[in-house]
């Protein structure tokens, strides 16, 4: 189903504004687009100043992992997990049937809906995304978390939290993406 959803292009990557869902703009940058969210946004996110840096300092080392599939202009759910997925038992396994929850749905990179699956952990889901997918990029776990990471957690959750407390360097996969290191992914 996931990979279905990730098969409708458009024309450029962005929000959708209205019933047209015609694309409006995304920053490129993923530092420039947290700096702009914490300016229009920090009210409501209640993020201290320590909190607000870290958060910058991570979307920096970021960069290179989202910049790698910034072009991306197909539909992404935004909130793909188990609890906005209805399924029917087929044989000795399930088949998703539809997708809910559709109101956060954007114009990007797939791996977004990917990144929201793995905070799951490894699950069978993640063996048949490796299985029946179109070839992954390198790093493309790493990029998946990040852009589920920057791009549908709201700071206020704890969960994001945990990961501005943490002080994870980027995978050298994220160093790759932008050619500062060579090796394979």
């Amino acid at each position: 189903m996931l990979k279905a959803i990730g098969t409708f292009e458009f024309a450029r990557p962005g929000f959708f504004e209205d019933a047209r869902l015609d694309p409006s703009w995304l920053p490129g940058e993923l530092p420039d687009f947290i700096a702009t969210c914490l300016e229009t946004m920090a009210p409501g996110w209640n993020l201290d100043a320590a909190e607000r840096k870290r958060l910058l300092a991570r979307a920096e080392r970021y960069a290179p992992l989202v910049a790698a599939v910034a072009g991306a202009a197909r539909l992404v759910h935004s909130d793909y997990n188990p609890k906005n997925l209805l399924a029917r038992r087929e044989g000795r396994g399930w088949r998703i049937t539809a997708v809910l929850d559709w109101e956060f749905a954007f114009s990007g990179c797939p791996l977004t809906d990917v990144g929201n699956m793995l905070r799951f952990g490894d699950t069978p889901f993640t063996d048949g995304l490796v299985d029946g997918a179109e070839p992954l990029p390198a790093g493309w776990r790493e990029t998946a978390r990040a852009l589920a990471d920057f791009l549908t957690r709201p700071p206020r959750e704890p969960a994001l939290r945990a990961v501005l407390s943490s002080a994870g360097e980027p995978p050298a996969s994220a160093h790759r993406a932008s050619g500062n290191r060579p090796g394979p992914a």
